[in-house]
């Protein structure tokens, strides 16, 4: 398994936390600014949080030299977390939209 990850190294595996990654980035930056009232922002950060938990778990069970098919649960549910994610998403940028719609309206 750490060969497919790219080495045994897990603190080097593991570089890329929540806060750190694109997502977090924003979700800690504009995205708080604009969107915290939205209990889905707040629910997309905990979703977020638990992915990367799961990816640096695998990580974890990988260097520890895990087979790969005893992963199967592990991969499962970051998939699950993956498609939460990117549902979270999808709800704030229909909400956005929404938003510049009755804007637009308004303004007419």
């Amino acid at each position: 398994m750490a060969i497919i990850l790219g080495g045994d190294d897990n603190a080097s595996l593991k570089l890329m936390s929540a806060e750190k990654c694109h997502l977090g980035l924003w979700y800690n930056g504009r995205g708080k600014k604009a969107y915290s009232h939205l209990p889905i922002f707040r629910s997309l950060g905990e979703i977020h949080s638990r992915y990367h938990e799961m990816i640096n778990k695998i990580i974890d069970k990988g260097v520890e030299g895990t087979e790969f098919n005893q992963l199967s649960s592990d991969l499962a549910q970051l998939e699950v977390l993956s498609q939460q994610l990117v549902g979270g998403i999808v709800r704030i940028q229909k909400h956005i939209a929404l938003l510049h719609k009755l804007q637009t309206e308004l303004s007419v």
